[in-house]
């Protein structure tokens, strides 16, 4: 083996689902983000927890307004993640890459990407500064997915995962091991 540094430490454990942060500020001024250090935290309460980079349009209208939204997308879905990953938000608009409506949450508008194929739309309750980004810790309003139900059991097959920056995959179906 040979020994890895930077963020090459943090590919070791990719692929990873490719998330779409949506976030709305008081004007009702959206922006969306792509990352792809999101995990859940709890079942009972639902809770999530995703990494910004502090410099990022979106962390900066988090700081404020702690609702969003956190898609996920299939192959159909990867020029949106590229447009919306790899241009910042503080330079350019990025509404104008996806369709979407909002929804209101304790008066608070959300973006809903329309071609999400699985979405929960948090509530940031606690933020930790972790380096270049900051984590933050999330209570679960909604969820919502486009997924099979099998045996009472969501099948997530079909999400768009990170191999690497700018390099992308798509998850298929599991086995079931017993």
């Amino acid at each position: 083996m040979q020994e890895v540094f930077g963020r090459d430490i943090s590919a070791i454990f990719n692929p990873r689902p490719l998330v779409l942060i949506g976030v709305c500020d008081q004007d009702k001024t959206c922006n969306f983000t792509t990352i792809v250090w999101l995990t859940p935290l709890s079942h009972n309460p639902p809770l999530l927890g995703f990494s910004l980079r502090k410099q990022s349009k979106s962390y900066k209208i988090l700081e404020e307004h702690p609702l969003c939204s956190l898609s996920l997308f299939d192959d159909e879905g990867a020029q949106t993640f590229a447009e919306c990953g790899l241009k910042s938000g503080n330079k350019i608009d990025k509404t104008h890459v996806l369709p979407y409506r909002l929804e209101t949450i304790n008066e608070q508008a959300v973006p809903i990407p329309e071609a999400a194929i699985s979405l929960a739309i948090v509530e940031v309750y606690e933020r930790i500064d972790c380096g270049d980004h900051v984590l933050h810790l999330c209570k679960t309003h909604k969820a919502y997915s486009k997924e099979v139900i099998e045996d009472n059991k969501l099948i997530s097959t079909h999400p768009l995962l990170c191999i690497q920056s700018k390099r992308y995959t798509q998850a298929h179906a599991g086995f079931e091991v017993e």
